[in-house]
């Protein structure tokens, strides 16, 4: 009994460790872009790569709550002016988000933007993932919608997200449903867990996942991007990651049920 009481001390004290680095994450590693800006658009050898960095700006998300709705936030610079609006969702141990700038730049070769921060989990102290169980998650995913999309309601929309992840096999399958813009249904096709996974031309060491992600367009034809994603927590308590290539930008995160 005395080993038990120990044991949930220390599985208390491993979830308030990552709490804590999640807050530190929140609040120094979501910086935000003022401007939007878009891969290949010139040639990457282009002057214009060294100055179309970040900007100094950034939201402290650690000040909101965690919770399973939507929160918005205006963000602006030293002298008070707009920059854009963060929106975002808070889990426990990781946050995604979709931000709208107040400018936007078709001329810059990329851009750079956070979709979400996480605490990734330790694979050899999971026992969800040492037992190799299925987990099943949701939660939700938010849209960023552009000018030429078609019965977007609002700049950033939600959906309803899933992913069963199964550590015996090492794969992922799910799907985002009920768009509010009245998108197709994205289908996240049977992806690989692994070891680490590489996002946006980074290898991230991290447990994780990624596969194929594909909408069926109103006249039947097939639209294929891709979707990466991370375990988050101590014992790969929730997910959360984006989805690539297929028109906007879509954000997701889910908790384990």
């Amino acid at each position: 009994k005395a080993e038990t009481l120990a044991e949930q001390a220390k599985a208390q004290q491993d979830v308030e460790k990552a709490k804590a680095e999640l807050a530190k994450l929140q609040e120094k590693q979501l910086y935000l872009d003022s401007i939007w800006r878009y891969l290949g658009r010139d040639d990457p050898s282009s002057p214009q790569r060294a100055t179309a960095g970040r900007s100094s700006m950034k939201i402290d998300l650690s000040q909101y709550p965690e919770e399973d709705e939507m929160r918005e936030a205006v963000v602006v610079d030293s002298n008070n002016a707009k920059l854009g609006t963060a929106y975002f969702i808070n889990q426990a141990y990781s946050s995604y988000e979709q931000f709208v700038p107040e400018n936007v730049s078709f001329d810059a070769p990329y851009f750079s933007n956070n979709d979400f921060v996480f605490i990734p989990t330790d694979v050899t102290k999971s026992s969800t993932i040492q037992n190799k169980m299925t987990a099943t998650y949701s939660g939700l995913a938010l849209d960023r919608n552009y000018h030429n999309d078609e019965d977007r309601s609002g700049w950033v929309t939600k959906a309803k997200f899933s992913l069963t992840a199964d550590f015996a096999q090492n794969t992922v399958e799910g799907a985002i449903t009920e768009r509010e813009n009245k998108a197709p249904d994205i289908k996240l096709e049977q992806g690989a867990i692994a070891s680490s996974v590489t996002n946006q031309n980074i290898n991230m060491p991290y447990m994780g996942f990624s596969g194929n992600a594909t909408l069926t367009r109103k006249n039947g034809s097939v639209r294929t991007g891709e979707y990466i994603g991370f375990f988050a927590g101590p014992d790969a308590e929730e997910v959360v990651g984006s989805v690539n290539n297929l028109g906007g930008q879509t954000s997701f995160g889910g908790k384990r049920q």
